[in-house]
């Protein structure tokens, strides 16, 4: 998948969340995968600001999984729990809000270590939740 633009990945859970017209916008009329962000944007009512903002400081397209959001107002995923070094945690979100520091370290260590943190959560959330979701995009 050759990524151009900041793109949303649409699961077959989210597909009957999107698939009518809402905002003059009808996003796709199948299971497509890869819809443009700016769309779902808008076709939920919130403007582009937000995705601007995002492909700004990424520098670069991107593409997000609707599972990787934690409040799940807009979308349909239910998290549950994940395994670190053989510990369950109650979802990935428990997990990192029980393992980053202290917020008011700014330090550049702490920094490190809560992008190592969010990047065990991640992988165990897709790789050993008992709904981890196995797919490649490329």
């Amino acid at each position: 998948m050759n990524i151009v633009e900041p793109m949303i990945y649409i699961s077959k859970d989210q597909y009957e969340i999107i698939q009518n017209k809402k905002f003059n916008i009808q996003l796709c009329t199948s299971i497509d995968p890869g819809v443009s962000a700016i769309d779902v944007s808008l076709y939920f009512g919130y403007g582009t600001a937000g995705v601007r903002k995002a492909r700004a400081e990424v520098n670069a397209p991107y593409l997000w999984a609707t599972e990787f959001h934690n409040e799940h107002r807009t979308w349909n995923y239910t998290e549950l729990p994940i395994y670190v070094a053989n510990k369950q945690y109650m979802d990935s979100y428990m997990y990192t809000l029980l393992k980053m520091p202290h917020y008011t370290d700014t330090s550049n260590q702490v920094f490190i270590q809560r992008i190592e943190i969010m990047e065990r959560a991640l992988w165990a959330k897709f790789t050993t939740g008992p709904n981890s979701i196995k797919f490649s995009i490329f």
